[in-house]
């Protein structure tokens, strides 16, 4: 898991929120609907959270209704909600962003891991960069609808295709880790690949589905008053990113404790007869290092202490339990940061990204001085 866990948890409300006042009699009186032309369907209001047949409506035709979505049958304007969190988290993306890009950097560039271990990190480093690339994605989207005339086909693909929740670095490794542990088992880099790519398409693939081929509107999206998008969708990414995080978690405890078991003179760093690298991170070291399966770990585990804050206002709040908007910010805040804390937990306890980071860093530097030498020695002989 990582900083996407956020609209994980947005997703988890949107499923509370549609459902927490099906048996409430007073809200069917007054559902929340659009005031757009529309034509006899159906729509999922967000304060009744059930299909109701009304002509401000959308979600699948009734009798005698056109046989489909079309531009007119969908609301020409949609209205769109201000959101006091993009504020406090855009900065925080945009840090996620140039962070994780320097950490990508680093590994690609370093010579303090062999092939397979420096392949590992940098799939999961960039995919923890295409998570980031999410959330700033969906900072800049929602400034660029604000307080602006969109429709709801507009607004929808737009909200649909940066609603990314799943993040399952942790699961893909994990499994990875189980399989060389129990059965001696090498996953090709490119089934690993394949294994990350496989949950952010399938977000893709919903993301379709709801933009151009559902019929059904929500009232519970963030951004937009209206969206085309299913409830059943929000179940489906809630299933697969915390259900992939309990068995992440599962995993690594049995790998760990597969782990401290074994006590083969190879398997063990500190034995004189170890044929762990003491320059380079081998294959032996990133499997069989009690220490550095301990602070993947670690790293598997915190996104969900982070998203405990959040995960805990979205019930009070949809509850009418207890409403805070600044501890709701704060909330959030802690939670988009799971991915510095990731990698920074990395840099601090694995040296050799810690060597890597550092030596990038210092190319960095000296290149730059190096380009600053010939302007000023240029800017002298002019005087």
């Amino acid at each position: 898991m990582n900083s996407t866990t956020a609209e994980t948890v947005n997703s988890l409300r949107d499923f509370l929120h549609s459902n927490s006042f099906k048996n409430n009699d007073a809200s069917r009186n007054s559902p929340n609907v659009c005031t757009s032309h529309l034509h006899n369907y159906q729509v999922t209001s967000a304060s009744s959270g059930e299909a109701e047949n009304i002509d401000t409506a959308v979600i699948t035709p009734t009798m005698g209704s056109p046989r489909g979505p079309t531009p007119t049958n969908i609301p020409e304007i949609v209205e769109t909600f201000r959101l006091p969190t993009v504020l406090a988290t855009l900065p925080i993306h945009i840090f996620n962003v140039l962070f994780v890009l320097v950490v990508l950097a680093s590994i690609l560039s370093t010579r303090h891991l062999h092939s397979r271990p420096q392949k590992l990190f940098a799939i999961n480093c960039g995919f923890f960069l295409i998570a980031s690339l999410y959330d700033l994605a969906f900072d800049i989207s929602y400034l660029a609808i604000l307080d602006r005339p969109i429709t709801v086909q507009t607004c929808s693909v737009i909200r649909n295709f940066v609603y990314n929740p799943i993040a399952t670095q942790a699961f893909v490794d994990a499994l990875e880790r189980f399989s060389m542990a129990f059965f001696h088992h090498d996953m090709s880099v490119l089934t690993v690949f394949t294994l990350y790519s496989a949950f952010p398409l399938i977000c893709i693939g919903l993301a379709v589905y709801n933009s151009f081929i559902s019929l059904t509107l929500i009232q519970t999206d963030d951004v937009c008053e209206t969206v085309r998008r299913t409830e059943w969708t929000n179940v489906v990414l809630i299933a697969i990113q915390w259900g992939s995080a309990v068995i992440a978690v599962l995993l690594y405890i049995a790998v760990w404790r597969k782990v401290k078991r074994e006590r083969v003179a190879k398997f063990s760093p500190n034995d004189k007869r170890s044929t762990f690298d003491p320059i380079k991170m081998c294959s032996n070291r990133y499997y069989w290092d009690r220490h550095v399966v301990k602070i993947f770990f670690i790293s598997c585990v915190l996104p969900l202490f982070l998203a405990a804050p959040s995960l805990v206002f979205t019930v009070l709040t949809e509850f009418h339990i207890y409403q805070d908007s600044v501890a709701n910010i704060v909330s959030i805040v802690i939670l988009d940061l799971a991915t510095p804390i990731t990698w920074i937990i990395y840099i601090s306890y694995i040296g050799h990204i810690r060597r890597g980071l550092y030596e990038c860093l210092c190319c960095f530097s000296s290149n730059r001085r190096s380009d600053e030498a010939p302007n000023q020695k240029a800017g002298s002989d002019l005087l």
